[in-house]
């Protein structure tokens, strides 16, 4: 059974009457199809209509659910923060009481192989909570409001920015997580949108819903939903994602099967793979195969949560602290990946140790472990007609980058998106294979020095142990005809035409920088 219900989004100076299909099927429950939304338009139809009346679209909040399997699921709430705190947004559909003390229009796209777990865990929960849950909104068209349901549920927390601005955080009280090291962070993206971007950030009390962690999921599909609205100006909706997702994700977000599927979305949106080839992310690892017709292309299923869980060890260890880095995320396996399972991970300040590398290595195949992931990465490089860049451990807790062509199995491989958007990196603390035989072309120069060549990049270690960094690739053809091109000292890092030698000991263009994330004012962003 399906719902048509017409609603309105007020997306900057324009009002977008949008007619909405709701699926109310078990098999759809997550949230909406994008296929619908974005292939299947006689559906579901979009429309831009101007108007001057409409109140300014500020920004993107984000809000979370407690989903099945000791996961969560993104909700992109769409919202004016001046108007979200009046309550005074455009309504949503027929909402029930509880949803119009809010009156904010949510999109929620499902969330990946979260429509796989959702969908068991509602087959087989006869008096469970989850059940319960959907249970409100499953047999009404209530359905993009579903987050907001728990508005009763919500703890409310304040912080000052160093700009003195009051931050109003609301956060899901059935989540067990530290509600004061989101506050700084808070403070933070803030301080720094207000000053990046001025008076659409102006506001006396900025309200931002949070939750647990982000799921790749969600987040790609709202992006690709927005840009189809032409909701946001592109910019600040990258920025704003790509903050929120480095600050406020949950070290743990590795293990899920979403953040693999979330990938696909999130690079084909970023990587200008033609809207015709855009994939449903729940089940965009199936539909990849359109573009790279192989078969080993697969949906990865991690059922048993001790499989990947090393939330203990890693709240022991690293408190929680830093960003984690999803696109440090990397799995390149062979042809004997059952036998080498991970050996190799990168990702933020995660030790993996032999145990949980040898019980990944026993995975039957039936739980299609993520060999996926390298088919994914190539086959959307190939569309971008982008090289993959090895990643080698090497010694002094620095990491060396190499740009390599598309086919390097066994090998450590990271995706970089050159001219969209800076590319992010944090250096690992763990030890990995020096990956013998291939010579390690680097100069040690102290932390506070980038040396790159036309071979690798060598990222120095972060003295606080963050090791977080703004990388900004320029196409050599575009870069201007030097041969060497210095550095300040504040981290940042010309590219010459060629690639050729940098030593950061000097000044260099602005338009070709990298700096750290908030390590002050400026940022290399500037082309924005």
């Amino acid at each position: 059974m399906k719902f048509q219900n017409q609603t309105t989004l007020v997306c900057g100076k324009r009002s977008i009457p949008a007619t909405i299909v709701h699926r109310t099927m078990v098999d759809d429950i997550v949230g909406l199809n994008l296929k619908e939304i974005i292939r299947e338009k006689e559906r579901c139809r979009i429309q831009l209509q101007y108007s001057s009346n409409t109140v300014p679209f500020r920004g993107l909040y984000l809000a979370h659910y407690p989903h099945a399997y000791d996961s969560n699921h993104t909700t992109a709430v769409i919202g004016d923060f001046h108007q979200l705190l009046a309550r005074r947004i455009v309504p949503c559909i027929d909402a029930p009481a509880s949803v119009h003390k809010w009156k904010v229009t949510v999109l929620h796209p499902t969330g990946s192989t979260a429509y796989f777990s959702a969908k068991r865990a509602f087959l087989k929960t006869e008096k469970g909570y989850l059940k319960t849950i959907f249970r409100e909104f499953t047999s009404a068209p209530y359905r993009l409001n579903f987050a907001l349901l728990w508005d009763r549920e919500y703890r409310v927390r304040k912080t000052q920015t160093k700009s003195g601005k009051t931050i109003v955080l609301r956060f899901p009280t059935k989540m067990s997580f530290t509600y004061t090291r989101f506050l700084s962070v808070a403070s933070e993206i803030y301080d720094f949108f207000h000053a990046k971007f001025g008076a659409p950030f102006d506001s006396d009390h900025l309200d931002i819903i949070i939750g647990q962690h982000l799921d790749g999921g969600s987040l790609g599909g709202s992006l690709m939903i927005l840009d189809h609205m032409h909701a946001l100006e592109t910019p600040r909706l990258r920025y704003f994602m790509a903050l929120t997702w480095l600050q406020k994700s949950d070290y743990r977000m590795w293990k899920d099967a979403w953040f693999v599927d979330g990938l696909a979305s999130y690079y084909a949106y970023f990587l200008d793979i033609p809207k015709e080839k855009w994939v449903n992310t729940s089940r965009s690892l199936y539909q990849l195969r359109q573009l790279s017709e192989n078969p080993l292309l697969t949906v990865p299923f991690f059922h048993n949560p001790t499989e990947f869980d090393i939330v203990q060890e890693q709240r022991q260890t690293f408190k929680l602290k830093g960003p984690l880095l999803f696109h440090m995320l990397v799995q390149v396996l062979g042809q004997e990946a059952f036998d080498k399972a991970v050996k190799e991970v990168l990702y933020s300040k995660i030790y993996v140790d032999h145990k949980i590398t040898d019980q990944i290595s026993k995975f039957s195949p039936k739980h299609r472990h993520p060999k996926c992931f390298r088919v994914l990465v190539r086959a959307l490089m190939q569309q971008s007609h982008l090289p993959l860049l090895k990643v080698n451990q090497i010694p002094g807790n620095k990491v060396q980058i190499h740009r390599e062509t598309y086919n390097a199995p066994n090998e450590m491989n990271i995706l970089w998106r050159p001219w969209k958007m800076d590319a992010f990196y944090t250096v690992p603390l763990f030890e990995a294979d020096d990956h013998p035989g291939k010579p390690l072309k680097w100069l040690d120069q102290g932390v506070d020095n980038v040396i790159i060549d036309s071979r690798n990049l060598t990222l120095p270690l972060d003295p606080k142990g963050h090791g977080l960094y703004f990388v900004k690739y320029v196409d050599p053809r575009l870069a201007r005809a030097s041969n060497v091109a210095n550095c300040d000292a504040q981290q940042r890092l010309c590219v010459p035409e060629g690639l050729n030698s940098v030593l950061c000991d000097g000044s260099c263009p602005s338009e070709h920088t990298f700096e750290r994330l908030f390590d002050g004012t400026k940022h290399s962003w500037d082309e924005y």
